[in-house]
């Protein structure tokens, strides 16, 4: 059986060896398997491993998930789980790091944000200063990808 076979029943598995399933889920992380690694995380959170290393990689995880796909949910699910680390962690080390991520998450929304809503308002510029150019239809068209709004782009 591949490295990669038996790695992938290995999620499949209930868990057993907590040190061995993070670790398995560390190396996913580092190797970009992010949702393999989210499985597993998952998995040793529902089965009572909830400590803050483990809730701390699993926000990582969405956090690098959300910033590779632009996807909303994922931003709230890392924004969800360093909540979770800041309130309910008795570790000072976590919490003090789960601010930072948080932080550094909450910028990078604010900063697409700020980006969406220029390119946004050139794009509406554009259709009304010349609807029949094929710049302002282009730009209309490059929006839908960003703000995942078809009646937007309609």
């Amino acid at each position: 059986m591949s490295l990669a076979m038996k790695k992938l029943s290995d999620i499949k598995k209930p868990v057993k060896d907590y040190k061995k399933s993070f670790k398995l889920a560390r190396k996913l992380y580092k190797k970009n398997r992010l949702h393999e690694s989210i499985t597993i995380l998952k998995q040793l959170k529902h089965h009572g491993y909830d400590l803050p290393l483990t809730s701390l990689t699993l926000a990582m995880a969405y956090d690098k998930v959300a910033y590779l796909s632009e996807d909303k949910e994922y931003e709230d699910m890392a924004l969800e789980e360093y909540g979770e680390i800041i309130n309910y962690s008795d570790s000072k080390k976590y919490r003090k790091k789960a601010i930072k991520l948080q932080n550094s998450l909450a910028k990078r929304i604010s900063i697409l944000n700020e980006n969406e809503h220029r390119a946004h308002e050139k794009a509406r510029e554009l259709e009304t200063l010349s609807p029949r150019s094929a710049k302002s239809w282009f730009m209309l068209g490059a929006n839908f990808a960003v703000r995942k709004d078809p009646l937007f782009v309609i």
